[in-house]
């Protein structure tokens, strides 16, 4: 059983998982840098959206953020096969809303406020997400590359397989993040001073 999940980080997956994960640097350099209209306009989405869970239950705040998590990851699968720009802008908007959501709680909290709004779930939810990314960008590279080349086609199956199951591993990971993000985070915020 480990070395079939260790199979499913070839060398190939650890060239999508070097880029997506450089692609997320990126978004959040970009997030301290440059001061755009549409990233604030991102930024005030999630604003809005976390006031939408502010009566909910925690069990209500993890089902909410579940569902919103797998939503994007298997979008950034579905859709990734258009020219790959799904997956390369989720991961780029997902670094920058980052960089700036930490800019504004340190301005307005601390450093030590974001870390704790970050850290307990973000060391399981953002690894999840490049991997999700990754296995997008593998399965959508394959897609396009065999509806070019002919000899490439045979290689379309087998790539849907190996990334489906990988997205179901990025997946699985978000249910304990979710947990994390929706019962514990809050708590160490508080302790924190947030």
């Amino acid at each position: 059983m480990i070395s079939k999940i260790k199979g499913l980080f070839d060398n190939d997956l650890r060239v999508w998982l070097a880029l997506a994960a450089g692609i997320y640097f990126i978004g959040i350099v970009f997030g301290l840098t440059v001061h755009s209209s549409w990233l604030n306009n991102q930024v005030q989405s999630l604003v809005n959206s976390a006031k939408q869970v502010q009566g909910l239950s925690s069990s209500g705040i993890f089902f909410f953020i579940l569902r919103n998590n797998l939503t994007a990851m298997i979008y950034s699968f579905l859709f990734g096969p258009v020219l790959l720009i799904f997956p390369i802008f989720a991961m780029f908007e997902n670094g920058a809303i980052l960089s700036l959501v930490g800019l504004d709680v340190t301005q307005n909290h601390s450093i030590l406020v974001f870390f704790a709004g970050i850290l307990p779930h973000g060391i399981i939810e953002i690894p999840a997400f490049i991997i999700g990314a990754a296995a997008s960008m593998s399965f959508s590279f394959a897609l396009i590359r065999g509806i070019f080349s002919a000899a490439h086609r045979p290689d379309i199956g087998p790539s849907f397989s190996r990334n489906l199951i990988r997205l179901g591993i990025a997946a699985l990971v978000l249910i304990p993040a979710a947990f994390i993000e929706a019962f514990i985070t809050p708590l160490v915020i508080k302790a924190a001073g947030g």
